[in-house]
């Protein structure tokens, strides 16, 4: 069972609001505890390998980094992620996650999430949920390059990470790319350009 004296021991911190990193893996942890919903200054938070079942709806709103890798969870409820304004690192590989159309109650974190994990090849195997090996999984989720290691793990990713399709790119993003674009067809246009001579008249 989770409680205030064990987030305080596991943080190292006396006062639950000034908690900012905390680690709880692999300790039968059956749910998301309202206990946490008052740790409103917490930035990374690891419920990896317990026993939760749902994704609770949480409000934290500095979280930047959510690992709920290796649980149970089977399905995304509607809102569970409204107020994670700060998210920018998703785990939720090694789940039994079925119904790829749960990817879309993503969309509110599409100013920030950049990185989400839906599977993962490590040394102990393909760590993914059921969802990955449907037919239209390619089709509705794209795969983004690069890599990285999940919150908590040792294993190294082999697979990139999973990215939902349009929702989830930034606005501001795209904005600078294709800023970055048209600097770069003005300046090829200007190099082709021909130069002009000054005529001397003799």
């Amino acid at each position: 069972m989770l409680t205030k004296d064990l987030i305080k021991h596991q943080s190292g911190e006396y006062d639950l609001e000034v908690v900012q990193y905390l680690k709880l893996p692999g300790i039968a942890l059956p749910s998301i505890t309202t206990i946490m919903l008052s740790m409103s200054n917490l930035l990374e938070l690891d419920l990896s390998h317990n026993e939760i079942k749902v994704a609770e709806y949480l409000n934290l709103p500095k979280l930047r980094r959510l690992d709920l890798s290796s649980n149970r969870i089977s399905s995304l409820n509607e809102g569970w992620c409204n107020n994670l304004p700060s998210l920018t690192f998703l785990s939720l590989h090694g789940n039994q996650i079925s119904d790829v159309d749960d990817v879309y109650t993503l969309t509110p974190l599409s100013p920030t999430l950049r990185t989400l994990y839906l599977r993962l090849n490590d040394d102990s195997g393909d760590s993914k949920n059921p969802c990955c090996t449907h037919a239209a999984y390619h089709n509705k989720v794209i795969t983004g390059e690069g890599g990285g290691r999940e919150m908590g793990e040792s294993g190294r990713s082999d697979n990139p990470p999973c990215t939902p399709q349009t929702p989830l790119i930034s606005t501001k993003l795209t904005t600078l790319l294709l800023l970055l674009l048209i600097i770069s067809l003005n300046r090829r246009s200007r190099s082709r350009s021909p130069r002009r001579r000054d005529r001397r008249v003799a």
